[in-house]
């Protein structure tokens, strides 16, 4: 795993049915600037590869001790895996 809770996503296994979680917690959101457009910005906080959410799920649990289902400022996105 890389510091900060992002797993290693260039790995030598096939992800052609595997997809990027990304966790992002709305409680260390803050406002940017963006052209002079005001946006507010949610960081990712943790990101794996995984088959399901529930999977996901899992890996982040067992990162942070804790169910992200349970927590309301914590958000799941899921893209394709590209290689």
């Amino acid at each position: 795993m890389k510091e900060g809770g992002f797993e290693q996503l260039n790995n030598p296994e096939s992800i052609d049915s595997k997809r990027v979680y990304l966790y992002r917690d709305s409680l260390k959101g803050k406002y940017e600037n963006f052209g002079g457009e005001l946006k507010f910005e949610v960081p990712i906080v943790f990101e794996c590869l995984a088959n399901s959410i529930e999977e996901a799920d899992r890996k982040y649990k067992e990162k942070f001790d804790v169910d992200p289902a349970k927590q309301p400022n914590i958000e799941c996105l899921s893209v394709d895996a590209e290689e």
